[in-house]
């Protein structure tokens, strides 16, 4: 739903992650993870952006993880929510930072938490290539991080 005077853009989004981390080192599960979520974003001005985004993810098959402590099962996660601010460089080129925090995996562990800067280019109104880089502020979450992706909006 687009943007209107007193209400914000409003956009329920999918998201898969492709099993690349190493199972038999206890990376990840190995499997693929999916699920939904829902974005708001509020303009301010000609230039600010401030957002609000949170969602689920399903886990993939949690038994195959190694080192995982028996008896102790992971969990579908509310993958996270995040609030943020953005400043319009150009009109196609967004550039934004983000507070994330997101549900713990296993239960009785810190919930990870960390500040993304990211960079959003519209090539068409349709098509958006994103970058960012993440920088882990809780024990629990990884020192760094580095992504790209793609959207279609419709």
């Amino acid at each position: 739903m687009n943007e209107r005077e007193y209400v914000p853009s409003i956009a329920i989004t999918a998201h898969v992650k492709f099993p690349t981390a190493d199972d038999s080192k206890g990376l990840g599960t190995g499997d693929w993870d999916e699920g939904i979520g829902l974005e708001l974003a509020k303009r301010f001005g000609e230039s600010w952006v401030g957002f609000l985004d949170g969602g689920f993810t399903v886990i993939g098959n949690p038994e195959k993880v190694v080192g995982r402590p028996a008896g102790v099962p992971l969990e579908n996660q509310w993958w996270n929510y995040d609030v943020g601010l953005g400043f319009y460089v150009t009109k196609a080129l967004l550039a934004s930072v983000f507070y994330e925090e997101w549900r713990t995996l296993v239960p009785s562990t810190v919930n990870p938490r960390d500040i993304l800067f990211s960079l959003s280019y519209k090539a068409t109104q349709t098509v958006r290539f994103q970058a960012a880089f993440v920088k882990g502020i809780s024990n629990d979450a990884p020192d760094y991080g580095v992504t790209a992706g793609m959207a279609f909006r419709f």
